[in-house]
């Protein structure tokens, strides 16, 4: 009726395929968490270059109308 060594046999295939789908979902989940941190590095680089750009943006419209008001100003005092 029960064959032990064919009993053996199956659980050790059992075991071969359980195992293997283990491995298999460590290296899925490792694969995900490594492409998301790749994209959330991707997506903090973007904004610190946005920022940097907005920075200069504002930077460059603050230094136009300083400019703009020493020359109406330096023109109204000399009328």
């Amino acid at each position: 009726m029960y064959n032990p060594q064919r009993i053996a046999e199956n659980y050790a295939i059992f075991v071969n395929n359980f195992t293997s789908y283990l491995l298999n979902t460590i290296n899925l989940i490792n694969n995900t968490l490594a492409s998301n941190l790749r994209t959330y590095n991707t997506a903090l680089e973007q904004t610190r270059d946005n920022l940097k750009t907005l920075t200069k943006t504002n930077t460059d419209y603050i230094t136009s109308v300083n400019r703009h008001n020493t020359e109406v100003n330096t023109t109204t005092s000399n009328h």
